[in-house]
């Protein structure tokens, strides 16, 4: 039985083995904020959790602009301690009257999410060492949103070697809501920008939404453990060095980073 087992993880491991690596980054920020469109001027709610928009512009700080590459996928789980706001008052800045928020100089509250950690596999690209040298020096200062929300690398990017599995969990992680409304039970169903489309000067600009899954650790049944669906049992990548406190490794949904406005299925 044993040397049966062994002989189907070797198969596996031939099989599609170049699935199974990604490069993994663990970015940290005392505090991030992403505001919600639309919202009022003195009160400026936050998403849950980071927008594959401001994925996509925090990978660019890294990158360079216009350098990340078009095919890339991501696996994204974000975390935060708690939540909260603070006070801010928008000011003239070299005569600009529109930076002065509403025509005046009142304070305005802005919601928090504190002690935050983002944790990004990255793939799709034929050189993953070459992307994780890459993004071990960014080209420009990180943020968790906003400029003051500062950001670090709290560790080095590597290739990190993933396994297909049944046993995992999927604390702070986004799913498209389409693909995984069948299996995952707890999560927060948000709509959020996927991506932005005008890039142009001159042109207006327009986002191109999805609905998306989030499941946050936050809430009572936010974590999710592998579930038997109609015909399968649910296995999917896993990052064996990130476990929970109950040794459940952390199970990986890839996500194309630039979506065509027809949308896209989960690269799993």
């Amino acid at each position: 039985m044993q040397r049966d087992q062994q002989a189907r993880q070797d198969q596996d491991a031939g099989n599609g083995a170049h699935e199974l690596k990604a490069v993994r980054l663990v970015i940290d920020a005392h505090t991030a904020s992403f505001r919600v469109p639309h919202t009022q001027s003195n009160h400026q709610a936050t998403w849950p959790t980071i927008p594959p928009t401001a994925l996509q512009g925090l990978l660019e700080a890294m990158l360079g602009l216009g350098q990340v590459p078009p095919e890339l996928e991501y696996a994204a789980a974000f975390r935060g301690e708690w939540h909260g706001k603070d006070y801010q008052t928008g000011w003239n800045v070299g005569g600009q009257q529109d930076w002065r928020l509403g025509g005046t100089q009142q304070p305005f509250e802005r919601e928090l999410i504190g002690h935050v950690r983002l944790i990004l596999h990255l793939r799709g690209v034929p050189d993953l060492a070459a992307l994780a040298n890459q993004l071990s020096a960014p080209a420009h200062s990180l943020c968790m949103g906003r400029p003051e929300d500062v950001a670090w690398m709290a560790r080095v990017p590597e290739v990190a070697e993933l396994a297909m599995g049944s046993r995992w969990h999927m604390c702070g992680v986004m799913l498209p809501a389409e693909e995984w409304r069948s299996s995952v039970v707890g999560g927060r169903l948000v709509t959020l920008a996927r991506k932005f489309t005008g890039r142009e000067f001159g042109e207006r600009l327009g986002t191109v939404r999805g609905r998306m899954i989030y499941c946050s650790h936050l809430a009572p049944g936010g974590e999710v453990d592998a579930r038997t669906v109609p015909g399968r049992r649910v296995e999917v990548p896993c990052d064996p060095e990130i476990r929970d406190a109950e040794g459940r490794a952390l199970g990986l949904a890839f996500i194309p980073l630039f979506p065509s406005a027809a949308g896209e299925r989960t690269a799993v």
